[in-house]
This record gives C-alpha cells, structure tokens and sequence, in this order.
C-alpha cells in the first residue's frame, strides 16, 4: 500500500478530484485503480519513471490522465451504486418490505462464516499447498469486506478522510516527499 502511496501526489496532479476516495473504504481501491492506470499508459509505478517518460512524450500525460478520469468516473459509480443499496434497504424497512431483510440475512451469513472460518484456522493453520482453503478464506474475507463497507460505507471514513485532505491541502506547496510522507500518515491512522 505505500508503494502505491508515491503515485498520490501525481495522480492528485491530474485528478484532483480522486481525493475525495481516499479516506473512505474506497481508499485502496482508489490507489489500485491509479497504479493500474500508470502500469497501463507508462509500464511502471514508479514516480519518477513516469515523470522522465511524461518529460520524453508529452502525449503520455493526456494519456494518464484521460486514464486517471475513466477509472475515478467508474470508481464514483461504484461507490454510488453501493450508497444507494443502502438507501434502498432504508426505504424498503421503512416501508414494512420483507426485503429488507435481504441485507442483513445475507450480511449475518457472511459474518458467522467469516468466524467460524476464522477459528478453524486457529485449529488448522493454512499452508500454501492447501490452494483450496487459501481460496475459500479469501472469499470469506472478501465477502466480510464488502459486508462492512455496505453497512460502514463512506460515513465511516469521513472525518478521516476530511482530515487527510485538509493535510494535503495545507502541504500543496510542500514538496511531493513530504505530501506522501503526510498522506502515508493520514492513511496509516485510517486502518489502525
């Protein structure tokens, strides 16, 4: 994660508006979707290889950032999508709709499955032969994710991510070390 960190102030250059994701249960993705952005236009996620290649060829930086601007637009879309679920589980409860109890039953299963996968690894320990159940935890895992951030969502990294934010903004003119250094710290705090 704090490799992918580097590429913050660039892509924060370009897509300024990609900042809005990072406090959020949205961060990671948002900085996967930046290094898959810069290992497409220029083959690396490295900062100042893609400051050099940006320097040799203009037309990579349109490139980058028309890239950059795809992969937010999509990333808002997704976050939309997940907060209006959440509004349609509202509505639906607030209407006595027996769907509505969809989310929670399904979020309850994927819970008592996470545990109780959890503790059997206690009991077990995973080996990498065993590719199988490295599979299976990993969706259980997954599925735990997703199920804390359909319920948790965006309200729960708020304030951090406005604290975040209100860093980099005080450190625009700050060199691009520091920037990372303070955005390293603001995202650290965040999954502490």
């Amino acid at each position: 994660m704090e490799a992918l960190l580097t590429l913050l102030p660039l892509a924060l250059k370009y897509v300024p508006m990609i900042a809005g994701f990072l406090g959020g249960p949205a961060a990671g993705t948002a900085l996967t979707h930046v290094a898959d952005a810069a290992n497409k236009v220029f083959g690396t996620t490295d900062p100042k290889q893609i400051e050099l290649q940006i320097q040799q060829d203009k037309s990579k930086e349109d490139m980058f950032k028309a890239e950059l601007e795809a992969r937010t637009e999509e990333l808002r879309v997704q976050v939309e999508d997940l907060q209006n679920a959440r509004s349609q589980t509202v509505q639906l409860a607030q209407a006595g709709s027996p769907i509505a109890w969809g989310a929670p039953i399904v979020s309850t299963i994927v819970l008592f499955g996470f545990v109780v996968t959890c503790s059997l690894l206690f009991f077990k320990p995973l080996t990498s032969e065993n590719q199988l159940a490295l599979l299976i935890v990993g969706a259980w895992v997954s599925g735990f994710l997703a199920v804390i951030q359909y319920w948790l969502g965006s309200s729960a990294g708020s304030k951090d991510k406005d604290a975040l934010v209100a860093t980099m903004a005080r450190n625009s003119t700050a060199s691009a070390s520091q920037v990372v250094k303070d955005a390293v710290g603001g995202v650290k705090k965040m999954f502490r």
